[in-house]
């Protein structure tokens, strides 16, 4: 029996880490009392293919058995995405009664450790890699346009958020990150052909790689040090009625619109980091890999080391700088004196092979101070799904608690997303 230790690893570090974040820079503003603090955490993966059994399978090193695979199979197209993000953090702001002689400022301080992982990946390569070659006599498979990306940082920002007496508000932040693990590999060519008959395989492969110290690792590690921005616009909008149109009667619905751009930035790794770049092709007979999962040495005339010593990386240190995976978001939001709210909007992130995402939100409050809701989304690195989410506000405390992939946890089989978020804002 094979387990996770064999799945390669973008199945793995997909499945470890987790899309945007829902606290918003605008959480930070304390216009209506003097300061507040708070902690909050998410954890989100999604895949178009991958499902939430075959996730569990690799986080609790089960063996994936056929039945899984087979419904990844059904899921596949030509192209494929995995990914998210986890975050965790805390926060702090303070009303600022004048700066500059006006009135409504406060700033805020926050510092969180984050993670993001994706990838892109064709059908060809699933199969090969979990069902081997087998199927592909007399044909060639194309494991190119592979694209996987890790990146783990601490970031601490400093910020200023302004309320203004026309209800516009606009905030911005700058951070200062510390990087401790990047990984990215590139596959831009890799194409396996096996004879009809399946005693010979020729393989053509030109990938590059880059990657951090790996030497120096865990929380502490400072592999790298750079910065980021963001900021946030946010205007008063009335869906339903003007501002001043009183036979809105009890719906009575006001809101806004906001656009937000977060974690717009660089890190720049040092000198002990590593490239490497492999164009090399091969040929060798007498082998038919029935499962890459279970390789063995017996293996014909060639051996699991000369293969390795064929398409390993040889690697030459080399700083380099990336470019953060930020993300823009633009936000309509609506609620009405009877405690129905309402909100809608899309998401949009760079250099993380993200697809654009669309999400609807609504739900109702109760007594002022309980809250619960639910999320319908499309896209990201996903196809569909649901979530619901539960809120309180009681002795100056706000706590929230959801999920964004209830249908994931519902039907693991079926679906590829999970995730979790939470928070708790303390007002003074």
């Amino acid at each position: 029996m094979k387990h996770a230790g064999y799945i390669p690893l973008f199945f793995f570090v997909s499945a470890y880490s987790a899309a945007q974040s829902t606290l918003s820079m605008a959480d930070f503003n304390s216009d209506t009392t003097n300061l507040a603090a708070g902690i909050n955490g998410i954890y989100k993966i999604n895949s178009t293919a991958l499902t939430g059994k075959f996730y569990n399978s690799v986080l609790y090193g089960k063996y994936i058995d056929k039945p899984v695979k087979d419904r990844v199979s059904k899921r596949l197209v030509k192209f494929n995405k995995a990914g998210g993000d986890y975050e965790y953090g805390l926060f702090y702001s303070q009303k600022i009664d004048t700066l500059f002689g006006k009135t409504g400022f406060n700033y805020f301080i926050s510092a969180a450790d984050k993670a993001h992982s994706d990838a892109l990946f064709t059908d060809d390569f699933f199969k090969v890699v979990f069902y081997g070659n087998k199927g592909y006599e007399g044909d060639t498979a194309r494991l190119g346009s592979f694209n996987f990306n890790l990146l783990r940082y601490q970031q601490l920002q400093l910020g200023l958020i302004k309320k203004n007496d026309n209800e516009t508000e606009f905030g911005f932040g700058l951070s200062f990150l510390k990087g401790e693990q990047f990984f990215e590999l590139n596959a831009y060519r890799a194409n396996v052909f096996t004879s009809a008959n399946g005693k010979d395989i020729d393989v053509d492969l030109l990938y590059s790689t880059i990657r951090s110290d790996t030497a120096n690792k865990g929380w502490g590690a400072v592999n790298g040090l750079g910065a980021s921005a963001g900021l946030y616009y946010q205007v008063p909008y009335y869906m339903f009625q003007s501002p001043d149109d009183s036979a809105g009667g009890s719906a009575g619905w006001k809101g806004f619109v906001r656009i937000e751009a977060s974690d717009i930035g660089f890190i720049k790794w040092n000198g002990n980091s590593q490239k490497s770049i492999v164009d090399t092709n091969f040929h060798f007979e007498g082998v038919v890999i029935e499962n890459l999962l279970e390789w063995s040495d017996s293996m014909g005339e060639i051996s699991l080391d000369s293969l390795k010593n064929t398409v390993a990386p040889s690697w030459q240190n080399s700083s380099f700088t990336s470019v953060m995976p930020g993300y823009f978001h633009l936000k309509m939001y609506q609620e009405n004196s009877a405690g129905l709210y309402l909100s809608m909007g899309t998401v949009l992130r760079v250099f993380s092979n993200y697809s654009p995402l669309i999400y609807i939100q609504g739900g109702h409050e109760i007594k002022n101070k309980y809250r619960l809701g639910g999320t319908v989304e499309f896209g990201g690195y996903g196809k569909f799904d649901f979530g619901i989410e539960a809120s309180a506000r009681t002795m100056g405390f706000a706590i929230t608690l959801g999920t964004y992939n209830f249908a994931g946890l519902l039907f693991p089989n079926y679906f590829g997303g999970s995730s979790l978020y939470g928070g708790v804002k303390k007002t003074f």
